[in-house]
C-alpha cells in the first residue's frame, strides 16, 4: 500500500527550476535552481552566511528536521511539530530539560552537559 506523505513538483519559470512543496491548501517555493553546472567553490558563500548573518533562520532559531517514513518530524526552537500519515501534531516543550528528551528520543541526537549552555 502506497501513502502520500508530501507532494511536490518542479515549476520551469524562464531559465529557472523551482522546487515546490504542497502544504495548508497551497503551493510553496523550497528552492530555486538552474541546470547550469556548480563548483564546490560556489557553494562557500551560500553556506557561510547561512550560517553566519544575523537574519538567516539558522541562526536565529535552533531547527532540527527528520523525514520518516509516515511523514516529518521538525523541531524548531521549543516546538515538536510531527505530520504522521497527513496528520499534524504539535508540542510546546516546557524547558530545556524536554528539550533535549525530544532530541534524543525523536532525533537520536544527545546533548553533553556542557554544550548545553550554547543552545540557551
Amino acid at each position: 500500500m502506497w501513502q502520500i506523505i508530501s507532494c511536490h513538483h518542479l515549476l520551469v519559470h524562464h531559465y529557472r527550476t523551482i522546487l515546490q512543496l504542497f502544504t495548508d491548501e497551497d503551493w510553496h517555493n523550497l528552492i530555486g535552481f538552474t541546470l547550469e553546472s556548480q563548483h564546490p567553490v560556489d557553494f562557500r558563500f551560500p553556506n557561510y552566511w547561512n550560517s553566519t548573518a544575523p537574519n538567516s533562520m539558522f541562526v536565529q532559531h535552533r531547527i532540527v528536521a527528520l523525514p520518516t517514513p509516515e511523514g516529518r518530524r521538525t523541531l524548531t526552537d521549543m516546538q515538536l511539530k510531527t505530520r504522521r500519515d497527513g496528520a499534524v501534531t504539535t508540542r510546546e516543550l516546557a524547558d530545556m530539560g524536554e528539550y533535549r528528551q525530544a532530541l534524543a528520543a525523536h532525533f537520536g541526537l544527545i546533548i553533553e552537559d556542557d554544550f548545553l549552555p550554547r543552545l540557551v
